[in-house]
């Protein structure tokens, strides 16, 4: 799905519920592990080397001259803290993306972030999908549908089928058992 996010959209932010996954840190976009601030804060993380704030400056550089930005926000998620924090960060994540405007907002395992079991922000998705579209904002949702996934994710479903570029996955998945 990154691909095919990579050919038809020039800022897409994506989120990474499942926190530090392989497969979106293959894809080659810049990972942050929070979003950007603003005013004195900003620039005194930048001073003292506050990797994501310079990371977010560089971002924005790149926007204003022309170029594209390709961003996955997550972080950790081995402990219960690190989970609160992963969790605080998606929703904060999706606020970022609703009032900013302009990105495409991709959401891998969304079943994460929709579950009454698990992060329950699914009404923050479902209100942008309703209501992102005059900002030039766009949703993009990949999920394995599982009983609870909330049932606004599933009618009107196209199935599509993507092919990956990479040999390791094919060598993987082809291997006969």
């Amino acid at each position: 799905m990154v691909g095919f996010i990579n050919e038809c959209r020039r800022y897409a932010l994506a989120l990474d519920p499942k926190g530090e996954d392989e497969t979106l840190e293959g894809s080659g976009w810049v990972r942050v592990r929070e979003l950007p601030k603003q005013g004195i804060q900003a620039a005194w993380d930048r001073v003292r080397d506050k990797s994501d704030q310079r990371t977010w400056r560089q971002i924005y550089e790149r926007i204003e001259a022309g170029g594209d930005a390709r961003v996955i926000v997550g972080g950790g998620s081995r402990t219960d803290a690190e989970d609160e924090a992963l969790r605080n960060l998606m929703r904060d994540a999706i606020t970022f993306s609703r009032h900013s405007g302009g990105w495409t907002l991709f959401v891998d395992e969304f079943e994460l972030l929709s579950s009454q079991r698990m992060m329950r922000l699914g009404s923050m998705i479902e209100r942008m999908l309703i209501t992102a579209r005059r900002d030039k904002t766009s949703v993009v949702t990949t999920f394995q549908a599982p009983a609870w996934v909330s049932k606004h994710a599933l009618p009107g479903r196209q199935p599509r089928l993507w092919f990956t570029r990479s040999q390791e996955t094919w060598s993987k998945t082809s291997r006969r058992r």
